[in-house]
């Protein structure tokens, strides 16, 4: 990935894709379907900041655009949905958009269909995809982690056989086209490879019963995750007079070290 400025970097087959559709004529049609894609992710962002969260950076990538969050920790399930349906319903509006006030102008169609597309994909109930992760983050707060991960897996392999079978039936009627075939391997590719970094019940369980214990001001907690060495000075610029801030410190297998809390970020910030 190379940076363009701070929070946003492009991979470089990004930029080659674009000159392979400049050079096929097809440019509108990349930048339709990336000017899609960056809405979806810039409404995640003001859903982000929004509810409270911090955003890492936005990349750019041949077929696809990703905000990256320095934590998916919020406080309840309302915010989960507010955070990932935004996306999507953006892609909706955008949808409704381009069949009513563009329709009749150039590309209005393949708008249309881009857009129709990004949110019928994306609020599918499979991880890593957005109505996928907000149900998992709803079911995490039910049953908990481990019964969670375990009911989207199964899930993730129903409706991936589901378009399995729908990309067998689509070969022989659309002269071998293996889109969905392929979309089905990549969820399976998900289900096996995917694994969750740190427990999310764990450090909630931590932020609401040990540091709101020895918070008695009522501010809302707002957590940080740090995966390499813990540097103080890092931190400073999240804590906010309306929040209580804390950062867990992760050892190498994603296991929790410590919990600072926001005294001891300002004092070894300090030092």
């Amino acid at each position: 990935m190379v940076r363009i400025c701070k929070g946003l970097y492009i991979n470089p087959l990004t930029v080659a894709f674009f000159i392979v559709c400049y050079l096929s004529g097809r440019s509108w049609f990349f930048v339709i379907s990336y000017a899609s894609m960056f809405a979806h992710e810039m409404a995640h962002l003001m859903a982000a900041y929004f509810i409270g969260l911090t955003p890492s950076h936005i990349s750019l990538h041949p077929f696809g655009v990703n905000l990256r969050l320095k934590s998916t920790i919020v406080c309840n399930n309302i915010d989960n949905i507010i955070l990932y349906l935004s996306g999507p319903c953006v892609n909706l509006l955008l949808a409704l958009m381009f069949i009513t006030v563009l329709k009749g102008r150039f590309l209005y169609d393949y708008g249309f269909v881009v857009n129709i597309m990004l949110f019928a994909v994306n609020i599918l109930p499979i991880c890593p995809l957005d109505g996928g992760s907000m149900v998992k983050k709803v079911l995490m707060g039910a049953v908990g982690d481990d019964a969670a991960r375990r009911i989207m897996n199964c899930i993730s392999g129903l409706i991936s056989v589901a378009v399995l079978v729908l990309g067998v039936y689509i070969i022989f009627k659309t002269e071998y086209n293996y889109s969905c075939i392929f979309i089905s391997v990549l969820i399976f590719a998900n289900i096996f490879t995917s694994k969750e970094k740190y427990s999310e019940t764990a450090l909630k369980n931590i932020i609401y019963e040990k540091n709101l214990q020895k918070n008695k001001t009522g501010k809302p907690v707002r957590m940080y995750v740090s995966d390499g060495e813990f540097v103080p000075a890092k931190y400073m610029k999240y804590i906010r007079p309306g929040a209580y801030t804390c950062v867990a410190v992760l050892d190498s297998s994603g296991q929790i070290q410590r919990i600072y809390s926001e005294k001891e970020i300002i004092y070894l910030a300090k030092k």
